[in-house]
């Protein structure tokens, strides 16, 4: 019942979307064909532009679900809606925005383009935040609330408590309190009496079927904290026969920078601890970011490789590509390619100048490196150098955005907690770089940037790396 209420909902949502997307489109339009834009050239007919009204809809109602985008307002922030949906204004204006390069639709105005895009998430921002206001007013004043019956009293059991109490704009109340199986005394621990000694304590999980018939539950919370399975799937199926929910909150796994998302494996339930917070829509989408910008990147290359071998035969003998191995996403090896920037015999001579290592840790830097030619400083200090590694890019060795690629012998000295930065693909550039990256000499400090990007990736993100690279480029901060 539950379950078809929420796709009840999430259906009237969606159409309220569609409603809200083609009224966004017409206003755009009126806006776009109103005195406010007389000097600007004229619009194209309306029909000449549905089908961007058409890829609107379809991202709306296909790809949105996959984004978290139609779940329950219940248990969400209003800063957590309101990053949702500049999140699924990002991916719009990239999708259509990439159509329009790709159909090169010269009938569609850039200024259109923006408006219908503002327009249209300016409503459903103002929808989204005005229904989890109302909601929550409603639930606090008594109406619109669940009846929670709660199975454990110990540390996992006090957490969910105290997320109830905290967040009563949740609408969530607590109707009584089931001791964990085998529980001796008829009453919790004294630490949990002091905190919510006004909870009501209904009996043990035995007596679960009775409780539940005698009063009104909404959903039942196994909030223990050591489950037997035998038990607890025993319970869980008596819930399933009353039609009752039942959740099992994870608080006892003390795992801070993991994230858990269930699945399942051909119908076997599978609970997955990751740290790379990356839907599958998110990694297509950064993919296709990569694509795009090492085809540009490739471009230049092309069109620079000319001036630039010359540049580099003419400061000494060697090839022009330098290429090297390093370590890629969870180890695995790939040839990386650059532009030559030292002699022939830079490699021979790393352990010789060891002792003169800038870095402190498991990376190799110099002040003034004597290997480098001087050609190779200057293409190192407009980062020119990087330009190969558009190609291994394009192949997915590597992301435009991530963590710079190690040498096998730089991982060979990682502890275990440093190769979680070898937990996505390295990257052409990426927080060290635009942070200062040569003044930068001790690798925590790398590791605590390359971390801090994991933990909180977005496509928003990549793009103001993207920008602070090309700041650092243009004004030769920090590279050398």
């Amino acid at each position: 019942m539950l379950k078809q209420r929420n796709e009840q909902i999430s259906a009237a949502v969606r159409l309220l979307d569609t409603g809200i997307c083609i009224f966004a489109f017409a206003v755009a339009y009126l806006i776009r064909s109103s005195a406010l834009f007389a000097g600007s050239p004229p619009i194209g007919a309306w029909e000449s532009m549905t089908w961007m009204i058409a890829t609107s809809i379809v991202i709306h109602l296909i790809i949105y679900p996959y984004l978290g985008f139609y779940e329950s307002l219940r248990l969400k922030s209003l800063s957590r809606i309101a990053a949702d949906i500049a999140r699924a204004a990002f991916v719009e204006f990239f999708l259509l925005g990439t159509l329009v390069f790709i159909i090169q639709a010269k009938s569609t105005s850039r200024y259109f383009f923006g408006l219908f895009i503002a327009v249209n998430y300016a409503i459903i921002l103002f929808e989204r935040l005005g229904a989890r206001i109302f909601l929550a007013s409603l639930r606090q004043r008594g109406y619109n609330f669940r009846q929670i019956l709660v199975v454990g009293s110990g540390r996992n059991a006090m957490e969910v408590l105290s997320r109830f109490r905290r967040y009563k704009h949740w609408g969530f109340r607590v109707c009584g309190l089931l001791l964990e199986p085998g529980s001796r005394s008829k009453k919790p621990s004294d630490d949990f009496m002091a905190r919510f000694g006004d909870v009501e304590v209904l009996g043990t999980l035995a007596e679960l079927e009775k409780i539940i018939k005698k009063r009104t539950v909404d959903e039942v919370y196994f909030a223990l904290d050591r489950v037997d399975p035998d038990e607890i799937t025993e319970q869980i199926t008596l819930c399933e026969t009353l039609g009752i929910p039942a959740r099992i909150p994870f608080g006892f796994f003390d795992l801070p920078h993991s994230k858990i998302e269930f699945g399942q494996m051909d119908n076997l339930p599978v609970f997955t601890f990751y740290t790379v917070l990356r839907t599958p829509l998110d990694a297509l989408l950064k993919r296709a970011m990569d694509i795009l910008i090492s085809i540009v990147g490739l471009f230049v290359t092309v069109l620079l490789f000319p001036l630039l071998a010359l540049l580099i035969r003419l400061d000494g003998k060697g090839p022009v590509i330098f290429k090297q191995y390093r370590i890629g996403q969870n180890g695995r090896r790939f040839k990386c390619y650059k532009f030559r920037t030292m002699a022939v015999d830079a490699e021979s001579r790393k352990k010789d100048l060891a002792s003169s290592n800038k870095m402190d840790g498991p990376i190799f830097k110099l002040d003034n490196d004597p290997r480098v030619t001087k050609t190779g400083a200057f293409l190192r200090r407009t980062s020119l150098d990087e330009l190969p590694q558009f190609f291994n890019i394009l192949r997915g060795d590597m992301s435009v955005v991530g963590t710079r690629p190690p040498t096998p012998d730089e991982v060979q000295e990682y502890r275990t907690h440093f190769r979680r930065r070898l937990s996505i693909r390295p990257g052409l550039t990426g927080l060290w770089q635009v942070s200062g990256r040569s003044e930068i000499t001790r690798f925590e400090d790398i590791l605590a940037l390359d971390l801090k990007y994991i933990d909180n990736w977005s496509l928003w993100l990549d793009v103001q790396i993207i920008v602070r690279t090309a700041w650092v480029i243009f004004f030769g901060r920090g590279a050398h």
